[in-house]
């Protein structure tokens, strides 16, 4: 059971509280197939394999209202979907010599999703949304090593196809093949030391509740729909790496990076026509995002009982997007920390401890406020040769881990997410 409470400032007559009531059967299969065939040079192999996944779901979930009078009525949603995932690859790796190295692949995904929504809601309509998309590609990279250098060259070259019917209607389709270069230079002076150069270009497709038109979350005030036209978004990004090790101790690493990013995937949120505080939430494609940074990280022995692993980031960005059918720009730099370390009392006994803080940042729609978490736990074993253990673990000790929105853009919004 779930509760979603709206509370209007300046009317609380109009205040009221609503009830989610759901219900899950699941059934989930999945197949795999692998053949593997090594050859008589070591190293040298082949490696075919399937993967099928069928995922079926039924949720039924009821939905009631507070005592108020208000004109709102209960109603049941009820949501099927089918989902249907085939993975099959094969993959090629053939030593040169001792300093060279070939690799060669293909790649097959298919994904069939159907989804079907009943509502008793009269002003809700019932629909049907089927999603599909086949992924076909094929890959080479080849590489070398020397003393103290090496190096790797790569790319995949993709076909990508998807079609979306909604209610009947063909309401996205899309086909293009795309090339994802990769590169990387590797440089280890001595046994300390390593520095390493890399270029990729990638690609973030969108989920499917990202896509889907079947409304996920509906209540009086806040619809949540996908957008089947959603675009895939590309990130060209340049990365510098140094490593230092510190003998038994544990090693540092320090980062720079660049990237550019396109056709970036975000939420989008508006207000509903003639109904004045109702908001709609969807996703669309915006323009670019440019974001480069620093990234340090480490792992620490202090001594015999103390040990540590913490990280820190710091990057800007400048975002850009259409809000309101107005041309926005947004400049965001931020930053996170997070340190984990574990103490050991005895042989039997160890304490852990997470600090994780996020500085304050800005997004094309919102600014968010920071955030500070601290968990804790402790693990206690037992038996001969620690064949058991017992262990406790309390998360957001403080109670302060929460997601909090205000300057809402194009409209005014504030939020909290706890």
């Amino acid at each position: 059971m779930g509760a979603i409470s709206f509370t209007n400032l300046v009317d609380p007559d109009l205040n009221f509280t609503q009830f989610l009531d759901s219900k899950f059967d699941n059934r989930n299969s999945s197949y795999n197939l692998l053949f593997d065939h090594d050859f008589e040079k070591e190293g040298h192999d082949i490696q075919f394999e399937i993967d099928l996944n069928d995922f079926d779901q039924d949720e039924v979930t009821q939905i009631t209202f507070n005592d108020n009078d208000l004109p709102f009525v209960s109603y049941t949603d009820r949501v099927n979907e089918n989902r249907k995932n085939l993975i099959s690859n094969i993959d090629y790796v053939n030593p040169l010599s001792e300093r060279s190295n070939l690799e060669m692949g293909a790649e097959a995904r298919i994904l069939r999703t159907d989804n079907d929504y009943d509502t008793s809601n009269p002003d809700f309509t019932d629909s049907q949304y089927a999603y599909d998309r086949d992924i076909y590609s094929i890959y080479s990279t080849y590489g070398q090593n020397f003393e103290k250098w090496s190096y790797q060259l790569g790319a995949r070259v993709e076909s990508y196809q998807v079609e979306a019917i909604f209610n009947g209607e063909k309401v996205y389709e899309d086909d293009y093949l795309t090339i994802y270069p990769t590169a990387f230079v590797n440089y280890t002076p001595d046994e300390v030391n390593t520095y390493n150069l890399s270029y990729s270009r990638r690609v973030d497709r969108p989920g499917f509740g990202q896509v889907n038109p079947i409304r996920e979350v509906a209540s009086p005030r806040l619809t949540v729909a996908g957008n089947p036209e959603l675009d895939p978004q590309f990130t060209n990004s340049v990365e510098l790496n140094y490593t230092r090790k510190f003998k038994k101790k544990g090693s540092l690493n320090a980062g720079l990076f660049f990237r550019r990013t396109v056709d970036v995937i975000d939420q989008v949120s508006s207000e509903v026509e003639n109904e004045p505080g109702s908001i709609f939430l969807s996703y669309q494609n915006f323009g670019s995002n440019n974001s480069y940074g620093l990234e340090l990280s480490s792992n620490y022995k202090f001594t015999d009982w103390w040990s540590s692993n913490s990280s820190f980031e710091t990057y800007h960005q400048t975002l850009t997007g259409i809000l309101g059918n107005e041309y926005t720009e947004i400049d965001n730099t931020a930053f996170t920390l997070r340190s984990s370390h574990n103490l050991k009392a005895s042989e039997s006994l160890t304490f852990s401890l997470l600090g994780f803080y996020r500085s304050a940042f800005n997004t094309l729609q919102f600014d968010v406020e920071d955030m500070f978490f601290m968990n804790v736990g402790a693990r206690f074993s037992f038996l001969e040769d620690d064949r058991a253990s017992l262990s406790l673990n309390v998360n957001d000790v403080f109670d302060t881990q929460e997601f909090n929105i205000y300057n809402g853009r194009p409209f005014e919004q504030i939020g909290r997410f706890k």
